[in-house]
């Protein structure tokens, strides 16, 4: 999927390298940090950022304020900025908590375009989940019939999905977009208080 995004989606080579290799490093020098910190606490500080970052995107769709996401590679501090961000995202990886919709908000906030997104989120997941995964291969701690059929049957997605991207309006993707970011955010901040909601019996 990373490499049909990267083959048919315009994007600055020196932006997509730098952000794939920020958010790979991330999963490779920090699983053993990131696991000891409070989940609970993580997922409802990135659920916040979450749902800040869709009403954002959502205020930019109303003209509320000026909005950006036409730049198809970053300048230098912004690049820095979102390199940060992705090592970030990649650490977080390796606790179960999802890159996909961080990384779109984060490029989409710093003035990339939306569509650029796909393959900046793609290709930094491709390394990124492939490093960490080596923690749960080694040991054989997964499912592998599960993982075969996910993995075969989701490349089916692939070609549909690459050729949907490619061809969407703009502003249609801006808002598949802020609902995916809305939905990410929901998701998380749904699992922290169902997790730490009381039980009665």
């Amino acid at each position: 999927m990373a490499l049909a995004y990267i083959t048919v989606i315009k994007v600055d080579v020196l932006t997509l390298v730098v952000l794939i290799i920020a958010q790979t490093a991330g999963s490779y020098f920090t699983p053993r940090l990131v696991v000891r910190l409070p989940v609970g606490k993580i997922r409802l500080g990135i659920g916040i950022g979450l749902l800040c970052a869709a009403l954002f995107i959502l205020a930019g769709k109303l003209q509320l304020i000026p909005s950006s996401g036409h730049l198809t590679g970053l300048p230098l501090l912004k690049l820095c900025l979102g390199a940060v961000a992705l090592f970030v995202f990649g650490a977080l990886n390796n606790i179960g908590i999802g890159s996909y919709a961080p990384t779109m908000a984060t490029v989409y906030a710093l003035g990339i375009d939306p569509k650029v997104a796909f393959p900046v989120m793609m290709g930094g997941c491709t390394f990124s989940c492939a490093i960490g995964a080596m923690e749960f291969i080694r040991p054989g701690g997964y499912g592998r019939k599960p993982a075969l059929w996910i993995s075969t049957i989701g490349l089916l997605g692939v070609g549909a999905a690459v050729y949907l991207v490619k061809n969407m309006n703009v502003d249609l993707i801006r808002w598949v977009v802020f609902f995916v970011v809305l939905y990410a955010s929901f998701d998380l901040l749904y699992k922290e208080f169902w997790r730490t909601k009381p039980e009665f019996n």
